[in-house]
């Protein structure tokens, strides 16, 4: 009986062996069944890793949202209550940032927090943040990046870092995606007619005056022009 078993076991083999030798896809198989069956197993423990990273980054997500809440309805809250100083929101915002650094998820806190920073006067710590906790190695969407850049070179000016703030609006400007690029090179001209380089600010006024229908613009850029133009 075990043989007889046997006998129609190895018939049902060399059966599927025929068929799979039909065809070059089965051929293949045939002859490479061990690496096949290898590759197959590497792909299945491929997918169930990134599962798990999936559910792994769904769950940090979850708890980084739970602390961004807790820091808006808390030491921001106290901050824009006057309740707390510049320094103490700072501390605050990087121990709840800490963990998520790098992270799109950081981005409108990082953004509110730096602004209310720079509207109280405190520029240094607004750009401290920014330059500290803005892209940190991942690639944000090219508007997420023009607004963290942008506020970057504003505070850089601000505290009389013209090189500095050139070299970002630049860095802005040969951004793929040309968010306001009319406004930045207007900015670039007045920056360069700061440092009475005349040669430069006039290529990015004449710039703005041919590449943008904005009136207001290419009447800014008119004037600076013409500024140049009496000196």
């Amino acid at each position: 009986m075990e043989q007889t078993t046997a006998n129609l076991n190895n018939q049902q083999k060399n059966k599927v062996f025929e068929v799979l030798q039909e065809t070059e896809l089965g051929e293949f198989l045939l002859k490479y069944k061990t690496a096949v069956l290898a590759f197959v197993s590497l792909l299945m423990l491929s997918l169930i890793g990134y599962g798990g990273y999936v559910y792994w980054h769904g769950e940090k997500i979850n708890q980084w949202s739970g602390q961004i809440f807790q820091f808006r309805t808390g030491s921001f809250k106290d901050y824009m209550d006057k309740k707390i100083d510049d320094g103490e929101l700072k501390k605050q915002f990087e121990l709840m940032a800490t963990s998520m650094k790098g992270e799109r998820i950081l981005f409108l806190p990082l953004i509110e927090t730096s602004d209310e920073l720079a509207k109280r006067g405190n520029k240094k710590e607004a750009l401290g943040l920014l330059q500290n906790w803005g892209i940190g190695g991942v690639k944000l969407e090219p508007t997420a990046e023009y607004l963290i850049g942008v506020r970057i070179a504003t505070l850089l000016e601000d505290l009389d870092k013209n090189d500095e703030a050139i070299a970002q609006l630049e860095k802005l400007r040969s951004s793929s995606l040309k968010i306001m690029e009319t406004k930045t090179v207007l900015d670039l001209g007045r920056l360069y007619l700061k440092k009475a380089d005349k040669e430069k600010a006039l290529k990015q006024f004449q710039f703005v005056i041919d590449n943008t229908a904005q009136a207001d613009l290419v009447k800014l850029a008119r004037l600076y022009k013409g500024q140049i133009s009496k000196k």
